[in-house]
């Protein structure tokens, strides 16, 4: 008998937020609705997260009182953040007025973003080869988000186990609905660890596998909800999905994005080894960021 977790959610396209959202929405969900930087996402909890280049930025949920708005307190007040924690953990802090401001340019919830989460140390300016995981998360879908209707999928793996998969981002594509796991060319888990005979990411892959395929009728159905709220909230374009004849593609797709700025005997080297471990393994595509495709 299969150990894997039994997927659950408790999504519910009539609770309270959507609801609200829809007919009587606060001024600054338009200001979110209408920023291009930013993408939003349903979560299985009847909550909402706003994300930036891959930072979660702020989360809106439905409470005594209405609907409310937060954020973790460095994205408010940068480094001075020493009482805004309780046990260890970070007491979120409310954000309303800050998203009112998110088409500015100075706006402190983007800025502050960018410092401690996207482009931490500055690493990318100095070097492109340096742009982060979630950076590039969040570009992909900021550029495609007639594709992408999910990012951060979570999920306990085993019953019994707090082993949990996160899968980076769900698309609909040839309405189907993807899981699509995204990798730097630079990524070590592309290749082997000493001492072990299978990379990272083809057990990393083959959890996720595992996982869909148990669970598929469900998380099939999940998704249909999630894109009727999404739809009726304005959040995706008609276009995007058939409801009624939309189906689950039981394999992930791995892209592996090769930012490399110059090449060398060393790099295709590397790229060659990866793709031997991968072939038959994993459906794969290294796509180059000169816009050619390896």
């Amino acid at each position: 008998m299969s150990n894997i977790a039994k997927f659950q959610a408790a999504l519910n396209h009539s609770h309270k937020l959507f609801e609200q959202l829809k007919h009587n929405a606060p001024d600054w969900w338009r200001c979110v609705v209408d920023c291009n930087e930013v993408y939003i996402d349903i979560r299985k909890d009847n909550t909402i997260n706003i994300y930036y280049q891959g930072a979660s930025l702020a989360k809106i949920e439905f409470q005594k009182g209405g609907i409310k708005a937060t954020c973790h307190p460095k994205y408010l007040y940068g480094d001075d953040v020493a009482g805004f924690y309780k046990n260890g953990h970070a007491i979120y802090q409310p954000c309303e007025e800050e998203l009112r401001t998110l088409a500015n340019s100075e706006c402190r919830l983007l800025k502050n973003a960018q410092l401690f989460y996207t482009n931490k140390d500055d690493k990318e300016s100095k070097n492109p080869e340096d742009k982060a995981e979630k950076k590039l998360q969040g570009e992909i879908v900021c550029k495609n988000r007639e594709l992408y209707i999910d990012s951060e999928f979570a999920h306990r793996y085993q019953e019994g186990l707090r082993h949990t998969i996160r899968i980076d981002l769900v698309r609909v594509k040839d309405n189907k609905i993807q899981f699509v796991e995204l990798k730097r060319i630079q990524d070590n888990r592309l290749l082997h660890k000493e001492g072990s005979k299978t990379p990272e990411i083809i057990t990393q892959i083959e959890e996720y596998r595992k996982f869909i395929e148990e669970n598929k009728d469900a998380i099939l159905a999940y998704y249909k909800n999630l894109i009727t709220i999404k739809l009726a909230l304005g959040l995706l374009p008609t276009t995007s999905a058939d409801i009624e004849t939309l189906s689950i593609d039981t394999e992930p797709h791995l892209e592996i994005h090769n930012l490399y700025v110059k090449n060398s005997k060393q790099r295709e080297d590397r790229i060659k080894k990866i793709r031997n471990l991968l072939d038959t393994k994993v459906k794969y595509e290294i796509i180059s960021h000169n816009n050619n495709r390896r």
